[in-house]
């Protein structure tokens, strides 16, 4: 089945998140929910003054949006939104009270959900530049981060690997425990940690431009293109 939203909303839907019956789509800082069965606008709401980036969602029906410079939050109608200091390349909620960010320097911060005040830092991820992209794993006190930036390198936790991609890193995402990460190269590559080393366990090649992102689905990978595709991926496929 093909479902399409927002005919009467113009621009690029830059993230979007599904729960229960209704699908999130944010276009530029505005976020719009639509039934997942009709298509039927519900709702628009402004979360942030920039373009979103990113999309969570936790158990209370919260939002969680992220752009370039800043992060905000969604319950009902109420929004809470901050400036941040350095760019957020990701964030998570760490429980119904706490959300993690991850900035482009590598540090993962800890806000408070409902105001989004810093409750402090911790160096996550050593980086030789800018992260141009991230994802983070939450639970509790645990955080796992992982990274990539404009040179083609990535880093998961506390090991990194140069010239991963040959171009700049557009996405990374964990796959239980791999990650994925998609590059201008056009490729998409499937890691996994082993020992103090990055290990290369499946790459995938077939896009005709840029890849912008990719996502595990059970024993499948699905990645899209600036091409305007998106391939399924089955292991074994690839290259």
């Amino acid at each position: 089945m093909q479902l399409t939203l927002g005919e009467a909303h113009h621009g690029p839907v830059t993230a979007v998140v599904l729960r229960g019956n209704d699908v999130h789509a944010a276009i530029h800082g505005r976020l719009h929910t639509y039934d997942a069965n009709s298509g039927k606008l519900q709702r628009t709401r402004t979360l942030l003054p920039c373009r979103v980036h990113g999309l969570a969602c936790n158990d209370d029906g919260a939002l969680l949006a992220w752009g370039v410079d800043a992060v905000g939050v969604a319950r009902g109608d109420a929004v809470t939104t901050i400036a941040t200091e350095t760019r957020c390349v990701a964030a998570a909620f760490a429980s119904s009270e706490d959300v993690a960010t991850l900035t482009s320097a590598g540090a993962v911060e800890r806000r408070d959900a409902a105001t989004l005040a810093r409750r402090g830092a911790t160096a996550a991820l050593q980086t030789s530049g800018e992260l141009r992209c991230g994802a983070l794993r939450v639970a509790g006190e645990l955080v796992k981060a992982c990274g990539g930036d404009a040179f083609g390198r990535i880093v998961v936790e506390s090991v990194g690997r140069d010239e991963a991609h040959g171009g700049v890193i557009t996405s990374i995402a964990w796959a239980g425990e791999d990650v994925l990460s998609t590059s201008d190269d056009r490729r998409v590559t499937r890691w996994r940690i082993n020992g103090d080393a990055l290990e290369k366990v499946w790459t995938g090649v077939g896009h005709a431009a840029r890849c912008w992102c990719a996502v595990a689905v059970d024993a499948y990978v699905v990645s899209g293109s600036q091409d305007g595709t998106a391939i399924v991926w089955r292991a074994g496929d690839g290259a």
